[in-house]
Protein backbone atom coordinates (compact mmCIF):
# COMPACT_ATOMS: atom_id res chain seq x y z
CA UNK A 1 0.00 0.00 0.00
CA UNK A 2 1.77 3.12 -1.09
CA UNK A 3 1.16 6.54 0.99
CA UNK A 4 -1.33 8.13 -1.24
CA UNK A 5 -3.83 5.06 -0.35
CA UNK A 6 -2.93 5.14 3.15
CA UNK A 7 -4.08 8.75 2.62
CA UNK A 8 -7.18 8.11 0.61
CA UNK A 9 -8.27 5.29 3.17
CA UNK A 10 -7.59 7.98 6.09
CA UNK A 11 -9.43 10.64 3.99
CA UNK A 12 -12.23 8.00 3.84
CA UNK A 13 -12.81 7.54 7.24
CA UNK A 14 -13.14 11.47 7.85
CA UNK A 15 -9.53 11.98 9.32
CA UNK A 16 -7.17 14.52 7.61
CA UNK A 17 -3.88 13.04 6.68
CA UNK A 18 -0.90 15.21 6.41
CA UNK A 19 2.51 14.31 4.60
CA UNK A 20 5.62 13.81 6.43
CA UNK A 21 9.37 13.46 5.38
CA UNK A 22 10.38 9.77 4.97
CA UNK A 23 12.03 8.68 8.13
CA UNK A 24 10.72 11.63 10.50
CA UNK A 25 8.08 11.83 12.23
CA UNK A 26 6.58 15.20 12.36
CA UNK A 27 5.03 17.63 9.71
CA UNK A 28 7.56 20.18 8.17
CA UNK A 29 4.95 21.76 5.55
CA UNK A 30 4.75 25.00 6.35
CA UNK A 31 0.96 25.73 7.82
CA UNK A 32 0.34 21.98 8.08
CA UNK A 33 -2.22 22.63 10.98
CA UNK A 34 -4.50 24.03 9.07
CA UNK A 35 -3.84 21.68 5.71
CA UNK A 36 -7.39 19.68 4.92
CA UNK A 37 -6.33 17.53 1.87
CA UNK A 38 -9.40 16.14 -0.11
CA UNK A 39 -9.22 12.85 -2.07
CA UNK A 40 -9.11 15.06 -5.80
CA UNK A 41 -5.80 16.66 -4.00
CA UNK A 42 -4.00 13.88 -2.35
CA UNK A 43 -1.93 12.94 -5.17
CA UNK A 44 -0.13 16.23 -4.90
CA UNK A 45 0.73 15.82 -1.34
CA UNK A 46 1.27 11.74 -1.78
CA UNK A 47 3.28 11.85 -4.83
CA UNK A 48 5.02 8.38 -4.85
CA UNK A 49 7.86 9.40 -3.42
CA UNK A 50 9.25 8.32 -0.01
CA UNK A 51 7.33 9.53 2.72
CA UNK A 52 4.93 8.97 5.82
CA UNK A 53 1.78 9.97 6.47
CA UNK A 54 0.48 11.47 9.79
CA UNK A 55 -2.96 12.49 10.78
CA UNK A 56 -4.15 15.62 12.60
CA UNK A 57 -6.21 14.95 15.30
CA UNK A 58 -9.27 16.78 17.10
CA UNK A 59 -11.84 18.14 15.32
CA UNK A 60 -9.94 18.08 12.26
CA UNK A 61 -11.14 14.25 11.90
CA UNK A 62 -13.80 13.90 14.14
CA UNK A 63 -12.51 14.14 17.05
CA UNK A 64 -10.25 11.20 16.58
CA UNK A 65 -7.09 10.81 19.33
CA UNK A 66 -3.88 8.94 19.93
CA UNK A 67 -3.47 7.09 23.43
CA UNK A 68 0.27 6.25 23.82
CA UNK A 69 0.39 3.42 26.26
CA UNK A 70 4.39 2.93 27.25
CA UNK A 71 4.52 1.25 30.79
CA UNK A 72 2.50 -1.66 32.08
CA UNK A 73 0.14 0.89 34.63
Amino acid sequence: MTALDLARSYIKRGWAPVPVLHRAKAPTLTGWQALRITEADAPRFFNGAPQNVGVLLGPASNGLSDVDLDCPE
